[in-house]
């Protein structure tokens, strides 16, 4: 009786077991042709070639029958994109890129493809976006920090001061140049490159260190002042 228990026992056991094995099986087969098949949709969206014949259509219809017609979604500003104006696209049998590339061409629209989603943005936010950050410090020539420097990019209005120790730090855009000024020295410009880190060092202007300075400060009547005073005529002045 106890060896007939134990052998159903064992039966049974290994039964479940099969049965946990062939669920597991079933499981992996499943997921395995899902993730497939979405692979195989995204490839087949981003090399589907589509047809849009349209005369004098707004850019909103044309993005549209694009939508329509693929698995691509279009992400835009609507203050950013004008999506009223009108054009025209005869493509037979032409990527979506390309569609796109008649649909914004001569104009500041850039087209950014991410898997299914199309994002249209202005050409100088996605200029802003190729960014990096530098860092350095301002040094004069006795190696001393330069406190409150100006630190530009060169031609923009993109701009920074140097802290108490000449430290600064920057996002510049890619081919940059570094131009530092401060009152009582040259300018310096110099290239960033592809450094992360600039150690840039000002000399001062000899020339304008002799240039002769005058300021007065308040008002006195004549009567009570004891140094000469002489009236110049406007004239004279100028």
């Amino acid at each position: 009786m106890k060896n007939i228990l134990y052998r159903e026992f064992r039966i049974q056991n290994h039964t479940i077991l099969k049965h946990a094995f062939r669920i597991m099986k079933l499981q992996f087969v499943l997921l395995f042709m899902c993730c497939a098949g979405l692979y195989a949709t995204n490839a087949h969206s981003q090399e589907m070639k589509v047809t849009i014949v349209a005369t004098n259509s707004t850019v909103k219809e044309i993005l549209q029958e694009i939508e329509e017609k693929t698995d691509y979604l279009f992400l835009y500003n609507k203050e950013e994109v004008d999506i009223n104006r009108k054009t025209s696209v005869h493509a037979t049998g032409k990527m979506v890129s390309d569609i796109l590339s008649q649909v914004f061409t001569n104009t500041d629209i850039a087209c950014i493809m991410e898997g299914s989603n199309i994002v249209l943005v202005k050409k100088n936010i996605l200029w802003q976006t190729d960014s990096r950050q530098i860092t350095g410090r301002v040094l004069d020539e006795r190696g001393e920090p330069v406190i409150g420097a100006n630190v530009v990019e060169k031609g923009t209005a993109n701009g920074t001061i140097t802290d108490i120790d000449g430290n600064f730090s920057l996002n510049i855009s890619q081919g940059a140049i570094i131009q530092v000024s401060y009152i009582g020295y040259l300018t310096k410009e110099m290239p960033a490159g592809e450094r992360s880190y600039l150690d840039i060092a000002i000399i001062e202007d000899t020339q304008r260190l002799e240039e002769i300075v005058v300021v007065g400060y308040g008002t006195q009547k004549r009567i009570n002042l004891t140094g000469a005073v002489d009236m110049v005529t406007e004239e004279v002045f100028n």
